[in-house]
């Protein structure tokens, strides 16, 4: 993924190495494949939105001085 030259590139995503083994104690329905398969699609999730982030640069008309004010004081 480009960043364009601004944002981060990664993020940390702490993963919970129990629930990633899916260790016996830990409920069948959220560890192992389910919770490998949910951070997987999280982090496909977030790409997409980084991705898809408008340019901070273009705001549309840039940013305007209200009136009555001076620049500088």
């Amino acid at each position: 993924m480009d960043s364009g030259g601004f944002g981060p590139r990664s993020v940390n995503l702490p993963l919970n190495e129990v629930c990633w083994l899916g260790m016996p104690y830990v409920d069948r329905r959220y560890g192992g494949e389910p919770y490998q398969q949910e951070m997987v699609a999280y982090t496909t999730r977030r790409r997409l939105l980084a991705e898809h982030r408008p340019d901070p640069r273009h705001r549309g008309g840039g940013v305007r001085p209200v009136r009555g004010t001076v620049p500088g004081r």
